[in-house]
């Protein structure tokens, strides 16, 4: 089920534009099939098995906002989202994580400089009795662009030390699992893009390509 809409609200005046929305989806999975751990031949060993198994509930809330000063030139984006778990029968536990993503992008002519950040992604496993919890993702980007050109240089993850990119947790009565996935997701490192466009030989609509800027969905025109 995609995201609805709850409510949005537009404000336009002399010291910017202001956008809000409100979001938010419900999904329950009916006698799910689960991941099980069970005693084997008299209790001398575990074995993983499946059966259906109570229901799963995903919920979550939040709200989309975007700001733009300076007639447009500044740009503020931020999306707090609280997200509801359920999980019932034999694995019965509730997860509630809060998740905020936040970014600022000034332009000053051909040039944009952009401040990206989103705190670590938690989950619960809708089939079994798993928690994912990934690292924070942030990032300075600086960028140049005219009708042809595209240029960005972006340093990610620079606070981030290590190469661990989410952690998985296990919770059973009978079985408990730590496992930590390695990878580049999460490492520090610096992204340089150089892109050229040519319209030869048809017309080509482009975007934005100064520079992205996310946001609540509005008429305001940047």
């Amino acid at each position: 089920m995609p995201p609805l809409s709850f409510c949005h609200y537009t404000s336009v005046g002399v010291q910017g534009a202001f956008g809000l929305s409100a979001f938010g989806n419900l999904n329950e999975f009916f006698d799910r099939q689960l991941t099980t751990y069970e005693h084997y031949k008299d209790g001398e060993a575990l074995i993983r098995n499946y059966r259906n198994s109570g229901n799963f509930i995903k919920g979550e809330i939040g709200l989309a906002v975007n700001w733009k000063l300076l007639e447009g030139k500044l740009q503020i984006y931020g999306r707090p989202k609280q997200t509801f778990y359920k999980s019932t029968d034999i694995y019965n536990k509730t997860y509630n994580p809060l998740s905020v993503t936040v970014q600022a992008t000034y332009y000053l002519n051909s040039f944009y400089f952009q401040a990206y950040y989103q705190s670590p992604d938690k989950m619960m496993f809708t089939s079994s009795p798993q928690i994912n919890k990934s690292r924070n993702f942030h990032s300075l980007t600086v960028g140049w662009a005219n009708s042809e050109w595209n240029i960005r240089f972006m340093g990610a993850n620079f606070f981030n030390r290590g190469w661990s990119s989410a952690q998985i947790v296990t919770e059973s009565p009978l079985y408990t699992e730590y496992r930590e996935n390695i990878g580049t997701s999460s490492h520090s490192r610096i992204n340089v893009s150089i892109t050229y466009t040519s319209g030869y030989g048809k017309k080509v609509q482009r975007g934005n390509e100064v520079g992205e800027q996310s946001g609540a969905n509005s008429a305001i025109m940047k």
